[in-house]
């Protein structure tokens, strides 16, 4: 699943980044691997929810890493919990209306929490890569 494209602008060689992408697991939480000749992938050590991938091929040409974050098949299992939360809340609604507004309501707040979570793992895994790679 697709979250977000960026292309940063980067003064180096394939070589270098090549270099960097391989010794990532020494010395960060991010683990990295190379996909094929061009295109590389980085995930957090602990809890990979949200995939990195790179393509170096403009990174020579025109001084460009492209970058694009994109969630696992799970990813929207999450959401799961939130909606059948707030589906049973109205169907309580019928039987019981405190109880109903209270259980979708309950069902709303866990699917921001979520939503907020997700979006705090996707700016902590594009800072880590940017500390990795010093850019600005």
């Amino acid at each position: 699943m697709y979250i977000q494209s960026r292309v940063y602008k980067y003064n180096s060689s394939k070589k270098e980044v090549s270099d960097k992408i391989t010794r990532l697991g020494d010395h960060s939480t991010l683990i990295g691997q190379w996909i094929n000749d061009t295109t590389f992938c980085l995930k957090k050590k602990p809890f990979g929810l949200f995939t990195l991938f790179g393509s170096t091929d403009e990174i020579e040409s025109n001084h460009k890493l492209k970058v694009e974050i994109k969630a696992g098949y799970w990813y929207p299992l999450l959401y799961i919990l939130p909606v059948a939360t707030i589906i049973y809340g109205a169907f309580l609604f019928s039987k019981d209306e405190e109880k109903g507004w209270l259980v979708v309501l309950g069902g709303l707040f866990l699917f921001g929490f979520i939503f907020l979570i997700a979006s705090a793992l996707i700016e902590g895994l594009k800072k880590s890569f940017k500390e990795e790679f010093q850019i600005i």
